[in-house]
């Protein structure tokens, strides 16, 4: 479902959390000594409109954690689960003021008359359902702590909140605190290489005294390392396959830890060589007794399977009935095709439980039934489970009457590892208002990737797709416009044969209202005493009419409130003799921000 904007006042202190999806309940604290914990925390009652009576915890562990401030007045923190759930915390100090730790901020009802002057709280729940949520006069939110760095920029903040929709029995309430990370770097000395081949992995803490850093293989803990004068190293050989490998550095004192971006380890076997070679004894029904060796150069190599099976084929299109060869293994059942020998090997009529499976068939020429055993060197895999590359031999003894000799075969079938594409996006500007359409400028580090297709997301929305051009760049643009709010914004790459799948950093755009400009005119600005003067408010925007009400004054005096029509409204005053300091004020709807005009002077005085 998309994403709405957020509905309510914008007053003294504001908060506006919008959330979608919950995560399992945690116990909720701050670290005692050193950096505040990062998490999110709601508890709700049933019938409570936003958490529907639901109760979590969010932590790094489950999902990312992103804040941004304006100066020290304003704080958005933002968070999305994997599955496209989150939520969003914007808090406001009064308008004039900066944070102060320590402050319960209380809000007000949306009477229409403050602007943040006491307060006020909106919440909107988000994503695959959806509810809006205008807070009254119950709620509040405690500023438990906040810092920033000597630029100004947020480091930490810890806020508790009370938050009731308009009319409930019971609030929403929990806590948001945010720790800023510190930046880990991890780099490794050969990414691509053979089994065997020990990769080392070094990972960068910037002015880090002291901690740990843990290396991980996707969930599985490779080891955990002291850090000295800001580095951490471990020299690890993995397996075959891909391996997707972070650093997570621990923090210390008042230094907040981090992670890493992964870095993919491609592990090949180390015979990298294709080829087939057989051998087989005179009463083999299938070599029969014949010898050879089939590379690339002669043919074409193909491999298919999964974790448990693989097929490996040899075709010579230019002689279709010549050497052409094919074998299937599999491991015994409920078992995974590793290295290691797989003995009394058969391909019976009916299946063996517990028995792995062996079949080769050559020159035209199969097997009806056969028993064997084959040896597995080497296997690894691709992104999506199946297998990338392989090294076994074979020896089959057909079970035929017209012979019954070995047939011993070596296959190697490798293919250079999947690359990971890296994708990088450009946006002229993070904060856009509502109605623009938005321009991703979309580059890929890669290789055979022209034509491709980019598939741009909001979450788990899909808003817009595109083609890779040649020089590696593609543009993707919006055709409706982003609802109001945060948008964690994601390019996504499927993969192909010779790349895998990719999904961009996020990308956090967010959608503002959109500017009005108000103008104010009087029928006549020297009336007279008590005579009819008719004011007009007119509002222009960029994108669509503006609805909702405006609001006359004189001087701070609220002379009237009157509901656009086209744009425009009108209000019929009267005036005692005097100067009188007139000004209308929009007061916004949900995708037009509010706008003051500037005072027009009316002078009413007697006839002279």
């Amino acid at each position: 479902m998309g994403r709405k904007g957020l509905v309510g006042l914008v007053t003294s202190a504001t908060v506006a959390v919008a959330a979608f999806g919950f995560g399992t309940p945690r116990s909720a604290h701050a670290s005692a000594d050193g950096p505040i914990d990062t998490e999110f925390t709601w508890h709700s009652t049933t019938g409570e409109a936003v958490g529907i009576g639901g109760d979590g915890t969010l932590t790094p562990q489950d999902t990312t954690f992103q804040a941004s401030n304006n100066g020290r007045s304003q704080v958005r923190l933002w968070l999305a689960h994997p599955q496209g759930s989150g939520y969003i915390l914007v808090i406001d100090a009064p308008i004039g003021q900066d944070f102060v730790p320590g402050t319960t901020y209380s809000s007000v009802g949306p009477d229409g008359t403050e602007t943040r002057s006491v307060g006020a709280m909106t919440l909107e729940w988000y994503g695959y359902y959806g509810a809006n949520c205008t807070s009254d006069t119950r709620s509040s939110f405690t500023l438990e702590e906040i810092a920033f760095d000597s630029s100004s920029t947020l480091t930490s903040v810890g806020v508790q909140y009370s938050l009731y929709c308009a009319g409930a029995n019971a609030p929403m309430t929990g806590v948001f605190r945010y720790a800023r990370p510190t930046p880990v770097g991890l780099a490794v000395d050969a990414a691509n290489v053979a089994v065997g081949t020990v990769s080392v992995l070094d990972a960068s803490i910037p002015g880090a005294a002291g901690g740990t850093v843990t290396f991980t293989d996707g969930s599985d803990n490779v080891g955990t390392v002291p850090v000295a004068s800001g580095h951490a190293v471990l020299a690890e050989a993995f397996g075959t396959g891909d391996h997707i490998v972070r650093a997570t550095w621990s923090g210390v004192d008042s230094s907040q830890g981090g992670a890493s971006q992964p870095v993919i380890v491609s592990v090949v076997p180390a015979a990298t060589t294709t080829a087939y070679s057989w051998s087989g004894a005179p009463s083999d029904d299938i070599s029969q007794g014949t010898s050879g060796t089939v590379t690339p150069a002669t043919g074409s190599f193909q491999i298919k399977g999964n974790a448990t099976w693989a097929e490996v084929v040899y075709w010579d299109s230019a002689n279709p009935g010549g050497a052409n060869w094919m074998t299937d293994i599999w491991a015994p059942t409920d078992q995974l095709l590793a290295p290691g020998q797989y003995a009394n090997a058969t391909n019976p009529t009916v299946p063996s439980d517990g028995l792995p499976f062996l079949v080769t068939s050559g020159r035209s020429r199969g097997c009806n039934g056969d028993t064997g055993d084959f040896t597995v060197t080497s296997i690894a895999f691709a992104h999506d489970g199946s297998v990338r590359s392989i090294s076994f031999s074979f020896d089959q003894t057909c079970d035929m009457p017209s012979g019954s000799g070995i047939l011993h075969g070596e296959w190697t079938v490798f293919q250079p590892p999947l690359t990971v594409p890296s994708i990088s996006l450009q946006l002229h500007s993070l904060t856009q208002p509502f109605g623009t359409a938005i321009s991703l400028v979309v580059s890929v580090r890669s290789s055979a990737l022209g034509g491709e297709t980019l598939t741009l997301r909001d979450g788990p929305s899909i808003l817009a797709s595109g083609m890779i051009a040649n020089d590696a760049t593609a543009t993707l643009a919006t055709t409706a416009p982003l609802a109001i709010g945060v948008h964690a914004l994601t390019v996504v790459y499927g993969g192909d044969n010779q790349n895998q799948p990719s999904t961009s950093l996020p990308l956090i755009l967010t959608v503002t209202p959109d500017p009005t400009s108000t103008g104010l005119t009087a029928a006549t600005t020297k009336p007279l005493p008590l005579a009819p003067d008719v004011l007009t408010a007119s509002v222009s925007s960029s994108f669509g009419n503006s609805t909702g009400s405006v609001t006359f004054y004189d001087g701070t005096r609220v002379l009237a409130t009157r509901s656009l029509n086209s744009d425009t409204a009108t209000f019929s005053a009267m005036f005692l003799p005097g100067s009188h300091q007139i000004g209308v004020a929009y007061n916004g709807d949900a995708t037009h921000a509010p706008s003051v005009s500037t005072v027009l002077v009316v002078q009413c005085g007697l006839p002279i």
